[in-house]
């Protein structure tokens, strides 16, 4: 695993209209360089959208994250 800065998610939002578009954002960090993942390759921050189901307990698979 790379060993270099942050890892994971860092953030979580919930849409000020979530009650009606179920919308939660997420900032988290990942490595692009998955091959190697013991490499001192940078780590990269993305923001992204989910929809939750109407129910409010998983995301919805018809909808994949939108990178923002």
């Amino acid at each position: 695993m790379n060993s270099f800065g942050d890892h994971g998610l860092l953030g979580i939002a919930v849409d000020p209209q979530f009650a009606t578009n179920g919308f939660v954002y997420l900032l988290y960090v990942y490595d692009v360089n998955q091959a190697s993942p013991d490499s001192s390759a940078p780590m990269v921050s993305r923001l992204v959208r989910i929809q939750l189901n109407p129910d409010n307990t998983v995301a919805n698979p018809a909808n994949p994250e939108t990178v923002l």
